[in-house]
């Protein structure tokens, strides 16, 4: 091959790559609407799971399930998933959608489960959480990210420990502001 055909090559190449990724694009902007028809994905999904009375963990809810959640009196969701991530903002305006056709507060949180539980991000998340489910004491929460189990896991363990602390401040007596309660590391 000579010399002078790379250039030309390597031009069809570049185009033709810019050419694929235009669908690839599109695709991953309305992913909320592929999502339902990607079935394979929705195997790997957590079950639900209770984390403590009020507060349930899990996946991402279609319109269905926000509708069946509502049924059982959840009147709050919380989405972990971060609008950074081109597939999951259309996720998130979808679900914010369907929630208010449903009567259902959303919040969105952001959180990234590729970073500790301490990074900026997921600390503020946590401090959000923490905020919201304090100023609604008994009210139920469902708590999701899309898989439901790495994000969601982060929460689980937070209230985990949150709870943890709490118990240990009550049985010495402490007050309860003393137990921490974010998830900030000092």
């Amino acid at each position: 091959m000579s010399v002078l055909k790379l250039p030309g090559l390597a031009l069809r190449a570049g185009l033709m790559s810019l050419f694929l990724s235009v669908p690839v694009y599109l695709a991953l902007q309305n992913f909320a609407f592929l999502e339902p028809f990607l079935y394979p994905l929705h195997l790997m999904q957590a079950t639900p799971a209770r984390a403590s009375p009020g507060l349930l963990l899990g996946p991402y809810p279609d319109h269905s399930q926000l509708a069946g959640l509502r049924g059982k009196g959840y009147k709050t969701v919380v989405s972990l998933l971060t609008p950074d991530r081109i597939y999951e903002r259309s996720l998130i305006e979808s679900e914010r959608r369907n929630a208010k056709s449903l009567g259902i507060a959303f919040y969105n949180f952001p959180m990234n489960s590729d970073l500790p539980v301490t990074s900026n991000l997921n600390a503020r998340a946590i401090e959000s959480l923490d905020r919201l489910l304090a100023r609604s004491p008994g009210q139920p929460f469902y708590i999701h990210c899309y898989l439901g189990k790495h994000r969601s896991g982060m929460v689980a363990q937070w209230l985990r420990v949150r709870d943890s602390a709490r118990v240990l401040a009550s049985a010495a007596n402490l007050p309860l502001e003393s137990a921490p309660t974010s998830g900030k590391v000092r």
